[in-house]
C-alpha cells in the first residue's frame, strides 16, 4: 500500500473555501496533506478522521522564502496554542488543520481577512494574470496582423489555427478567473462592511480545467492532421524541451531554497537561470533537435542535385495532376516536379510547380496552386482575398502612368468552371488565372498562352470533386 500520493489541484489562490472542504474530504480518506510545491499537492497516509482546515494568507510571505520569517514562526506558534497546526505553506497561503471537534477559528475580522487576501493577490496572481494577460493580447494581435496579411495562408495551417485558438482561450480563461475575483471581493467587502460575515470563497476552477482540456482537444486533432512525420516529432519535442527547461527552473529554485539562500538572492538566480535557459540553451537544443528530426524524417527527398554556376539545385519527381506534358508537345526528360501541401481543418492548399533546369530556362514552365474550401462559408471569402491579391500592385511608365495589376472576368465555359478569371496590368493580359469550381479554387500560371482544349484539360484534371 503506497504511503505517499501527489496531486495536481486545480484551485484558485484565494479559493479557502474550496481548499478547506477538499483537504478535509482527504482527511476522512486517510490522507494528510504534506507539502505544496510547483510539483503539485503531497499527501501522506494518516489514521482516517474529522479534521477541520483553515486556509490563511501572509502577504509578505514570497515563494523564494527559504523558510517562514520571524512574524510568520510567531503567528504559527499563537495558531499552535489554540490547537491549529501548520500543514503545509505556498508562497503567502498557509494551511493549518486542527483536529478538535469545533475549534476556535483563526481569524475572526472578516475585513482583514478580505484585505489579508487581496494583499497576498497582488504579490502571488496578479502580476502573473496581468503578464499572460499583456502575452494574449499581443500574440492576438499578432495572428490577426498575419491573418490580414495572409488570410488564407493561415487558415490552411493547423499550427497557425493552434497557436491563435489557444492564446484566444488563455485569453478568456484570465479575464474569466480575474473577472470572477474582483466580483467575489466586491461582494466580499460589501458583506464584511454590513454584519461581518465572511463570504464563501468560490473559485472558477473549472474555467482553468476547460481551457486545458480543450487545448489537449486542439493539440490532438493538430498532430493527427499533420501529414508529416517530422512535424510531429518537431512539435512533441519542442512541447518536451518545454516542460523540461520549465521543471529545471523550479527545480533550481528549490535547491536555493533548501540551500537557504536568501529571497532576493534566490529570485535574481532564478531569473537569471530562467533567461539563459530560455534564449540561450533551450534556442540551441531545438536546433539541433529538429535538425536531427530532420535528418531522419526529410519533409521531401529530391531525386537528385545538380550544380549550376557554383549553386546547388534539387530535382524532384513528384506526381502531378497535370504537367507541362498535358498540356503541350515539349519533350523534355529533365524537369523538377514538385508537390506540396498544407492543410487545415478548414482549408487545404496544393502547391505544384515543374521547372526545367537552370541551363535551360527557354523550356516552359508550370506552377499552380489549388485552395480546397472545406468550409462552405468561408469560399466567396476566399475567392475575394485572391481577387485582391493584386491590388497593390503597379508600374509607371516613363510619363508618370500608373498600370495596375487586376483580376477580371473572362470566360468559364473552357475550363468547364463555374467562373473565371484572368490578371489584366493596364490593358494588358497576362498568363495567370483563377478557376472557381464548386469546391476549390485554382491559381493557374502557365509559361504560354493557353488555348480553350489546354484549358478545358485543366479543369477536367483540377476540379475537386
Amino acid at each position: 500500500m503506497r504511503t505517499t500520493k501527489r496531486c495536481f489541484l486545480q484551485f484558485d489562490f484565494y479559493d479557502r473555501t474550496g481548499i478547506q472542504k477538499y483537504l478535509e474530504k482527504q482527511a476522512e480518506k486517510g490522507w494528510m496533506l504534506e507539502k505544496i510545491s510547483a510539483f503539485g499537492w503531497r499527501f501522506r497516509r494518516a489514521e482516517p478522521r474529522k479534521r477541520h482546515f483553515s486556509v490563511n494568507y501572509f502577504p509578505k510571505a514570497s515563494v523564494f522564502d527559504p523558510e517562514p520569517s520571524e512574524k510568520q514562526q510567531q503567528f504559527q506558534e499563537f495558531c499552535a496554542h489554540t490547537g491549529w497546526q501548520i500543514a503545509a505553506t505556498n508562497a503567502q497561503m498557509q494551511i493549518f488543520f486542527n483536529e478538535k471537534e469545533e475549534p476556535i477559528p483563526i481569524e475572526t475580522d472578516a475585513e482583514m481577512e478580505i484585505e489579508n487576501i487581496h494583499n497576498a493577490m497582488k504579490k502571488g496572481m496578479m502580476p502573473s494574470w496581468f503578464l499572460l494577460l499583456f502575452c494574449a493580447l499581443l500574440q492576438m494581435g499578432l495572428f490577426i496582423g498575419r491573418l490580414s496579411s495572409d488570410p488564407i495562408g493561415v487558415l490552411a495551417s493547423n499550427i497557425n489555427l493552434f497557436t491563435g485558438f489557444c492564446w484566444l482561450l488563455i485569453l478568456f480563461m484570465i479575464v474569466g478567473e480575474a473577472g470572477s475575483y474582483f466580483l467575489w471581493r466586491k461582494k466580499a467587502k460589501r458583506a464584511a462592511e454590513l454584519d461581518g460575515s465572511f463570504v464563501t470563497t468560490k473559485g472558477r476552477n473549472g474555467i482553468r480545467i476547460a481551457v486545458l482540456c480543450l487545448m489537449f482537444a486542439a493539440l490532438g486533432l493538430m498532430l493527427v492532421s499533420f501529414g508529416s512525420a517530422a512535424m510531429v516529432w518537431i512539435y512533441m519535442a519542442t512541447v518536451v524541451v518545454i516542460l523540461g527547461v520549465t521543471a529545471l527552473v523550479l527545480g533550481f529554485s528549490a535547491l536555493m531554497k533548501r540551500l537557504k539562500a536568501p529571497a532576493a538572492t534566490n529570485r535574481v538566480a532564478t531569473i537569471a537561470v530562467t533567461l539563459l535557459l530560455s534564449f540561450g540553451i533551450t534556442g540551441i537544443l531545438l536546433v539541433v533537435i529538429i535538425n536531427g528530426i530532420m535528418q531522419i524524417f526529410p519533409e521531401k527527398i529530391p531525386s537528385e542535385t545538380y550544380e549550376y554556376k557554383g549553386h546547388s539545385f534539387r530535382v524532384y519527381d513528384d506526381e502531378l495532376p497535370v504537367t507541362v506534358e498535358d498540356l503541350t508537345d515539349v519533350n523534355y526528360d529533365e524537369y523538377s516536379r514538385a508537390w506540396t501541401v498544407e492543410e487545415s481543418i478548414l482549408l487545404a492548399q496544393f502547391h505544384a510547380y515543374q521547372r526545367p533546369r537552370m541551363d535551360a530556362l527557354e523550356i516552359p514552365d508550370l506552377k499552380y496552386t489549388i485552395t480546397m474550401v472545406k468550409l462552405p462559408i468561408l469560399y466567396d471569402w476566399c475567392l475575394q482575398e485572391m481577387l485582391n491579391s493584386k491590388d497593390n500592385w503597379y508600374s509607371i511608365d516613363i510619363d508618370g502612368n500608373r498600370s495596375y495589376d487586376v483580376f477580371k472576368v473572362s470566360a468559364a465555359e473552357p475550363w468547364g468552371a463555374n467562373a473565371a478569371y484572368q490578371l489584366f496590368h493596364g490593358e494588358e493580359t497576362r498568363e495567370i488565372y483563377l478557376i472557381c469550381f464548386e469546391k476549390c479554387i485554382v491559381r493557374f500560371e502557365p509559361d504560354w498562352k493557353l488555348t480553350e482544349e489546354q484549358m478545358r484539360i485543366i479543369g477536367e484534371k483540377l476540379n475537386i470533386k
